[in-house]
């Protein structure tokens, strides 16, 4: 049986709205059922079906679609553990993501779990000022070729009797343009301070979110005039679960911004 919505939304405000992979923790947002800001899943610990990953149980169609079965999981990480590579995720340690990510949550948002059960979690905040609407949204754009040339690169094909697919100069060089590199990057301090300013944490979180993803696919070393990276999207390496990471933040932050922004009208 698939979660209700009920199950979803607590699933959600028990990790506050994060995913609760502790390698990922990112930002997905609380679930509204009929509402755009949440782009999180709940995921299901035991499969709702026998075939499916980790399926093998004698929990019940009806126990398998309950609260304690569940946990709260961005798409990506949805995805690696039910299709990418199910058998790599044990009953276990899916429990153990469920049970440090409500610890987590609680120790470092410093937030108790009740203050949250309430029927529209935008109560719980207030509405991001203009100006840091502004800051994240441009801050979002400056990011928009990147993730336009990552979400093309994830749906090339490879070249025949290949797995892998080389990532351009460009592509390379655009990374590096984006990343906290010394000698290229973005001087992000002083952009903080100026174009994109926000005071909002969890645009914030994004902001930063996609500012450490972008570090961890940037190249060490010169982009050009070098044998290019190869990525293998179907059997992914960390470079490709790095781009998927990348792409996911930045839709995440979109999605979240987006519901900002229509807040009030």
């Amino acid at each position: 049986m698939a979660f209700s919505d009920s199950v979803r939304y607590k699933l959600s405000i028990e990790t506050g709205g994060f995913c609760s992979n502790p390698d990922c923790r990112s930002l997905t947002g609380v679930f509204l059922p009929g509402a755009a800001r949440s782009v999180g899943d709940g995921a299901h610990i035991v499969a709702e079906n026998e075939d499916g990953p980790r399926g093998k149980s004698p929990l019940t169609p009806e126990q398998r679609a309950m609260e304690s079965n569940g946990t709260w999981l961005c798409p990506t990480c949805h995805r690696i553990v039910d299709k990418t590579r199910p058998g790599d995720y044990s009953i276990d340690q899916l429990h153990r993501w469920k049970n440090e990510a409500k610890t987590w949550w609680i120790q470092n948002q410093g937030k108790q779990l009740q203050a949250i059960a309430q029927p529209d979690a935008r109560a719980l905040v207030a509405r991001p000022s203009s100006a840091s609407l502004l800051g994240a949204e441009a801050f979002l754009k400056a990011h928009q070729s990147l993730f336009n040339a990552l979400q093309n690169l994830r749906w090339q094909q490879p070249p025949p009797f290949q797995r892998e697919i080389p990532i351009s100069d460009a592509v390379e060089h655009h990374i590096q343009q984006m990343s906290t590199s010394p000698k290229i990057g973005l001087n992000w301090t002083t952009q903080w301070n100026t174009t994109y300013h926000c005071d909002d944490k969890e645009l914030l979180s994004h902001m930063q979110e996609l500012i450490r993803c972008t570090d961890k696919i940037c190249r060490t070393g010169p982009a050009i005039g070098v044998p290019p990276r190869m990525v293998d999207f179907k059997s992914p390496d960390i470079l490709a679960q790095g781009i998927e990471r990348y792409i996911t933040v930045w839709k995440n932050f979109d999605s979240c911004l987006q519901a900002y922004k229509k807040w009030g009208q």
